[in-house]
């Protein structure tokens, strides 16, 4: 699937205030998911980090490499199941916790990209750093391209890479910038993340819309919950 155009949106840092009004607008649903999916990852983490320390019989199976590519599977599905939830909100349904179960049917591909992608910022991060950096901006659309657009892992890096080229400055800072955003709750002992962490997913779901609005596949008519100020 490709999506061709000869010019493309800029990356507008007030995306991130048009997620906070969508946030407020469901707040508890997001704050309750926050803390799931924090359960539901530190419990993976967990496990993984055991099995990485624990028994020889475990350990061997597992190389340093091997472990990092499930971390990123395992944060990759969270946020695919994130953009998910949040994608039904930019379109006006209610976001409801059913979503996160609900990656159309793209988990597969939503793992393999979150590991070439992280694959590709490794190897940027071995050449002086700032290469990874570039990396993860170029790359921004990729699980969102995936789980909203069903682009496969490949041509949703392709797609991503294509669209942001051509202001990687701009996307690089921005993915740096945004996650900061997020995770800015962590100064508040760590509560804080159940009302910025939603921003990150909220965000990109947004700028998804905004940049392959016109690649996306078409859905049955559903009831509406509008946000006439977007």
């Amino acid at each position: 699937m490709s999506h061709g155009r000869s010019s493309w949106p800029l990356l507008q840092y007030d995306v991130i205030g048009q997620a906070w009004r969508l946030y407020k607008r469901h707040w508890v649903v997001w704050s309750v998911t926050v803390m799931i999916l924090n359960i539901v990852g530190s419990s993976m983490a967990g496990s993984l980090r055991w099995m990485f320390n624990g028994p020889p019989v475990v350990f061997h199976s597992f190389s340093v490499f091997g472990v990092s590519l499930l971390f990123a599977a395992i944060h990759g599905l969270i946020l695919g199941a994130m953009i998910n939830m949040a994608d039904n909100q930019v379109q006006g349904r209610a976001p409801r916790l059913s979503h996160l179960l609900d990656l159309n049917g793209m988990w597969f591909d939503v793992v393999l990209g979150s590991c070439l992608v992280a694959i590709v910022i490794t190897i940027g991060f071995s050449f002086c750093v700032i290469p990874g950096f570039i990396a993860s901006g170029l790359f921004l659309f990729t699980i969102p391209l995936i789980v909203v657009n069903r682009f496969t892992a490949v041509e949703a890096m392709t797609q991503s890479f294509t669209a942001l080229k051509s202001q990687w400055l701009g996307a690089t800072v921005f993915q740096v910038a945004l996650p900061m955003v997020a995770l800015s709750g962590l100064l508040l002992c760590g509560l804080g993340l159940v009302f910025t962490l939603p921003l990150y997913p909220l965000s990109l779901a947004l700028l998804n819309r905004q940049f392959f609005a016109g690649a996306m596949v078409p859905e049955p008519k559903k009831p509406g919950d509008p946000f006439p100020e977007i």
